[in-house]
């Protein structure tokens, strides 16, 4: 038995070892998009009273991520401020839940269930960028672990107890919509462990009461962000669209797609355009999804009765509140008109990753070597693919801005139909701008237009209209982006 322990040992490491070396792999220096900047803009502020300022003037969705603005600040402050920079902190928040997935994977015997968090398309993504969603995933996974303790364990301890309340304030406090999704992730939690609650001791009773106190702040602070009109864009329309895309992220079927930017252009003409741009792609989605269907098969062995199954109510935990958090913010959002996307729900992605262990559990150890390696495979070689291939590139606002500060240093005027504050980021103030007024003539005499994201940046399609019309011609193509100057 000794020597079991000692050679599982050197595995555990390895595992970790590279489960850190490949979500080091997926960040990189790429140009920052809209929602970065926005970032970027509360990470180089010079104070944090100016900050806390900022947070309860702003009305856009940072005002309602309050923690992962204030990680960023301080991030900024060690770091700098570059784009790799701004995204190093990720690698702190993701190793946690490795870390946190290594001891779940010890629970249940899964000592590689921290790799399949670090192949995972999904994390690379959220790796890769500036915004709290990478914290939501290390703190949804230790607050995983730590629920797995709750249930499992005889009696409760006070440092599984305290990590529970603490990763799930901080998980609570990166943003509004973590806050809703912890809130069903508790009501679970209390209807599987209800006849724990008389057994916790008077000090962590005391322990939680303060930590309910302070998640009862949290919520106060963000119906003062609704009350005065804070929230994200709502530039879509909420249907079930939201759930399919939700599903294709959670799945890891991002990293076989002509990338984001495609697939928002094409569904903006509706979703009937899809499976035409993912065509291409058919092989690796289908081999993706027919591996996926061997796991979907073992889950009733997973949550059933049948069999033995001393982790079963941890896996039925996992799939309540996948179901129930899941559809309680699409009904939410629905209300609201909100249309939510994967990185909403990234807090649910660990319990997820947690089931498909749970069935690769209950396969043969033939089939189970084979269908966990097929799919760790898979899941990697689809990150590699949306990490490098340049379909998957941000939108490239850093060669953009250089390309019209450049023309202005010409003496040509230039029309930026584009994010303002990611232009500032990259030291460009444009003199004409978005938005675009029908009765101004400036803008439509302009040598170069720089035009990005209709839906955001021309909403009543003014611009493109002058453009198809005028003497203009499309010049450059980039990520997001196209380039026009006024022909001679």
């Amino acid at each position: 038995m000794i020597a079991s322990r000692r050679a599982n040992i050197p595995i555990t490491v390895i595992v970790l070892t590279a489960s850190i070396v490949l979500i080091f792999s997926a960040i990189s220096n790429q140009s920052i998009w809209i929602d970065e900047a926005m970032t970027a803009n509360y990470a180089r502020m010079e104070t944090s009273g100016e900050l806390f300022r900022s947070l309860w003037r702003d009305k856009k969705s940072e005002a309602q991520m309050p923690l992962g603005m204030y990680l960023a600040f301080l991030g900024e402050k060690l770091f700098g401020h570059s784009e790799y920079a701004l995204r190093i902190p990720n690698l702190l928040w993701l190793s946690l839940g490795i870390w946190a997935f290594a001891l779940i994977g010890k629970r249940i015997g899964a000592v590689w269930l921290p790799l399949l968090l670090a192949v995972h398309p999904m994390v690379w993504h959220y790796a890769d960028e500036a915004r709290p969603y990478a914290l939501q995933i290390g703190l949804a996974a230790l607050l995983l672990w730590a629920t797995a303790g709750l249930m499992s364990d005889r009696r409760v301890t006070g440092g599984v107890l305290a990590a529970f309340w603490l990763s799930a304030i901080a998980l609570c406090a990166t943003s509004l919509l973590a806050a809703i999704i912890f809130t069903g992730w508790l009501a679970v939690l209390l209807v599987i462990c209800r006849d724990k609650i008389p057994r916790i001791s008077p000090g962590q009773k005391i322990f939680s009461t303060a930590a309910l106190l302070a998640l009862t702040l949290i919520g106060i602070y963000y119906l003062s962000t609704i009350w005065r009109g804070a929230g994200g864009a709502r530039y879509w329309d909420v249907s079930l669209a939201n759930l399919l895309f939700v599903g294709f992220e959670f799945g890891g079927f991002m990293g076989f797609s002509p990338g984001r930017i495609v697939l928002r252009t094409t569904a903006q003409e509706g979703i009937g355009g899809l499976p035409a741009v993912l065509r291409p792609y058919l092989a690796p989605l289908v081999g993706l999804a027919a591996v996926y269907l061997f796991f979907i098969a073992r889950l009733p062995a997973v949550v059933g009765r049948a069999g033995d199954n001393r982790d079963r109510s941890l896996y039925r935990f996992c799939l309540a509140a996948i179901g129930i958090c899941g559809s309680g913010l699409w009904i939410i959002c629905y209300i609201v008109r909100f249309p939510f996307w994967g990185r909403h729900l990234v807090p649910l992605l660990p319990p997820v990753l947690l089931l498909l262990a749970g069935a690769a559990l209950k396969m043969s150890r033939a089939a189970r070597g084979i269908l966990v390696g097929l799919l760790l495979a898979l899941l990697l070689a689809g990150s590699i693919n949306q990490r490098f291939n340049k379909q998957h590139q941000k939108d490239d606002y850093r060669t953009v801005a250089a390309l019209a500060r450049a023309a202005e240093d010409e003496g040509k005027s230039v029309f930026w139909a584009a994010c303002l504050v990611t232009a500032a980021y990259y030291d460009y103030e444009p003199a004409l701008h978005y938005p675009a007024d029908p009765g101004r003539e400036d803008w439509r005499n302009a040598d170069m237009v720089v035009y990005s994201k209709a839906d955001l940046f021309d909403p009543a399609g003014h611009i493109r209209r002058w453009l198809d019309s005028a003497p203009y011609k499309l010049s450059e193509q980039y990520p997001a982006f196209t380039i026009w100057v006024r022909e001679e």
